[in-house]
């Protein structure tokens, strides 16, 4: 409840934002654009790391943003944004089908019973009798979407009518999908598989970018982005995985069945770049 208040606060907040650069819009000598850009998104830090895939590593690798956003100048070269994007990142699914026979004790069941056995998460390497490699995993996103505010400054090329660098920060807050992941390992002799169902959870964001506009008329320009994105750590509550295993040659029955709840935490970071349009409002 605490973090739905502090979004509907910050919600508020951006909202009044809004009302101001619309206001400001509405003065003759202001200028306001609304802007589209779409291009690559670079996951880095823990949200991109290809090492082992626990509940503080996202293991997301290159993906794709798409970014609006409106601008108003409120004084020569100096103005207000807003911006809403969103970016998609999938899992590696190589690098986790590579590593993910590392389970905690060298196996995934213990006696042919699942306890806290981690399948999805490593702890330690096992020993390399392990049963369960040749890994297959599914394809899934991590997805990101962000409402910001900011200001930017803007500084035209000497000698050139068109050309300008702007520079802009931004905050606010944004929603995130963790990935849903299903992998599974079969042999002649056993198979096993999990599930770690998708989970959701908000927090606050803030970027760094700049650019490059081009005027190509007196209406529309060329636009060129380069943004450094972050959040706080976004918590994923009660997040399920379930995990089932199968050997035939197991004199003790084969079978065995877990299912775990905990809370995973990321923070998600990336290098996001766009390009895109200008439109004169």
């Amino acid at each position: 409840m605490k973090s739905y208040s502090v979004a509907a606060k910050l919600s508020s907040t951006l909202v009044l934002l809004f009302c101001t650069m619309f206001l400001y819009s509405q003065q003759k000598d202001s200028r306001s654009y609304f802007h589209i850009t779409i291009g690559p998104s670079f996951p880095l830090g823990k949200y991109g790391n290809g090492e082992d895939y626990t509940t503080n590593q996202g293991m997301a690798k290159t993906g794709g943003v798409i970014k609006l956003s409106a601008t108003t100048l409120v004084k020569k070269n100096f103005g207000l944004i807003a911006s809403l994007q969103f970016q998609v990142n999938p899992i590696n699914t190589a690098a986790l089908e590579k590593d993910i026979w590392k389970v905690s004790n060298g196996q995934l069941g213990v006696g042919g019973v699942f306890t806290d056995t981690v399948i999805v998460f490593p702890s330690q390497p096992p020993s390399r009798t392990s049963p369960y490699k040749n890994w297959q995993v599914d394809n899934s996103l991590w997805k990101v979407g962000s409402l910001m505010i900011g200001a930017f400054n803007e500084f035209p090329f000497k000698g050139s009518k068109n050309l300008s660098l702007f520079v802009e920060g931004n905050i606010g807050f944004s929603y995130a999908w963790s990935p849903e992941i299903t992998g599974q390992s079969a042999t002649d002799t056993s198979f096993a598989t999990f599930k770690q169902y998708k989970n959701s959870g908000m927090g606050f964001s803030y970027s760094l970018g700049t650019g490059l506009n081009y005027g190509l008329n007196t209406k529309t320009n060329l636009r060129f982005n380069i943004d450094y994105f972050g959040t706080s750590t976004i918590r994923f509550a009660k997040m399920r995985t379930v995990s089932y295993e199968e050997k035939s040659n197991n004199p003790m029955g084969g079978t065995s069945y877990s299912s775990m709840v905990r809370d995973g935490k990321i923070p998600i970071s990336a290098i996001n770049v766009g390009v895109g349009l200008s439109f004169l409002l």
